[in-house]
């Protein structure tokens, strides 16, 4: 999980950046998913962001919608 963890915040750092260089929208999350599970990356505020890691088989629908949940009601804590 740490170098998944790692991985995922350097791709995250690096597709921000050049979202600012060619005047995208900002990112707010993504999904990643493979044969051993998914995970989701969602915004929570600038500075932080949930990584959400599910097994196989759970829905990308699922995975998505909890995220947004999580972020949701931890983003009081973290602003």
């Amino acid at each position: 999980m740490e170098n998944l963890s790692a991985e995922l915040t350097a791709f995250w750092k690096n597709v921000r950046r050049s979202r600012a260089e060619i005047g995208e929208g900002a990112l707010d999350s993504f999904v990643l998913s493979g044969s051993a599970g998914s995970v989701a990356v969602k915004a929570i505020t600038p500075a932080y962001a949930l990584l959400l890691k599910a097994g196989p088989g759970v829905p990308i629908g699922r995975l998505r919608f909890e995220a947004v949940r999580a972020a949701g009601k931890l983003r009081p804590a973290l602003v």
